[in-house]
């Protein structure tokens, strides 16, 4: 399964699609339970959706997508363990640093 927020039908932010692939609830919260629940997926499952799996699928080198020694960095590093904070908290996280190809891009101390 491939995440992307490229498209008018996700929002741009991808911690949204993340909270919304682990909940299930949309921003407009019109299914606080969740729409079809039982389609929920771990944060880990979410996180390779929109990180490793793409790369899988545009059969780039398979350790693309990872972050290994030795590879180009492309992160964003977050002000809190999006893994294990409560699902519907993930879009309260803030980006403090983006990298890609291994410069950085955004550094919220500058």
């Amino acid at each position: 399964m491939i995440f992307g927020s490229d498209w008018d039908v996700a929002d741009l932010n991808p911690l949204v699609g993340l909270q919304a692939a682990v909940t299930r609830v949309d921003k407009a919260n019109r299914f606080p339970g969740g729409w079809h629940p039982i389609q929920r997926i771990s944060i880990a499952q979410a996180i390779e959706c929109y990180t490793a799996n793409p790369t899988l699928a545009t059969r780039l080198p398979q350790r693309a997508g990872k972050l290994m020694e030795g590879l180009e960095a492309n992160l964003t590093v977050l002000d809190r363990d999006i893994t294990s904070i409560p699902p519907d908290q993930i879009t309260k996280a803030k980006a403090l640093m983006t990298i890609v190809a291994g410069q950085i891009v955004y550094d919220e101390s500058l």
